[in-house]
């Protein structure tokens, strides 16, 4: 995902990616499920044009319960809402992260800044405001594409989850992955912005799109008019 820069140099291509070294022992989408709290994930900017200094750099997090030990980060897509003209910072941007978390997933929702260094113009600050939790959102959640500050379309990229505790659950997993079957999904997520800085977000999801084998990737045309969705398993890219 690239970032808009904030040093004057419009040839510079800020990437923000998500990098998760503890899924070696955590990966909700094909195993293992051995130990959520092996490592925790982190997010990263990239100057891809390279240039004098370090070229990745990592991003601060400002998140209480990830710093007391009670909330995992397993990032997995990640996206920027778009900005809206005239509201709030210039400098802030919202940005959404999916989180395989140890209990379920969710979206984390964080508010991004650049440093406030000049001396280090491409480090970033990601402020974490609040988490988007539902049960439509538990399931296999991998890719974001946002619509505004406050709605989105987000990918499953199975109907069974391998966190099933079932027997039954965790082969029907198995079965829809082998035979690249067309069960993924994905759905319409609104919510309201929680009151004075509260933690309670009432979330509201829909699916919109069927039928999907392995959906694994989102991305909204400029107009927001059209929606592609790719299916890794049948190596195809869907327009809605």
């Amino acid at each position: 995902m690239h970032l808009p820069a904030r040093d004057g140099a419009a040839e510079r291509a800020l990437v923000l990616v998500s990098c998760d070294p503890g899924r070696k022992r955590w990966n909700t989408v094909i195993g293992p499920l051995a130990d959520p709290h092996s490592a925790q994930g982190a997010l990263w900017v990239v100057d891809a044009l390279g240039g004098e200094g370090e070229v990745v750099h990592k991003v601060e997090l400002e998140w209480a319960a990830l710093e007391r030990g009670e909330a995992q980060f397993h990032p997995l897509g990640l996206a920027l809402a778009p900005r809206v003209d005239g509201g709030g910072d210039d400098d802030e941007l919202r940005l959404f992260v999916v989180n395989h978390g140890a209990a379920q997933s969710t979206v984390e929702v964080f508010s991004l800044s650049p440093s406030p260094s000049p001396h280090r113009p491409r480090s970033h600050r990601a402020t974490h405001l609040f988490t988007l939790s539902h049960p439509a959102l538990s399931t296999a959640p991998n890719s974001i594409a946002p619509l505004s500050r406050t709605a989105l379309f987000l990918s499953h990229d199975h109907r069974h989850s391998r966190r099933a505790r079932s027997l039954v659950g965790r082969v029907a997993n198995a079965v829809e992955t082998l035979g690249a079957l067309p069960y993924a999904r994905v759905d319409y997520v609104a919510f309201d912005e929680p009151d004075d800085g509260g933690a309670q977000v009432t979330v509201r999801a829909k699916t919109v799109v069927e039928g999907v084998s392995f959906a694994n990737g989102l991305a909204l045309s400029p107009a927001q008019d059209t929606l592609v969705v790719a299916s890794t398993s049948r190596r195809q890219l869907l327009f809605y």
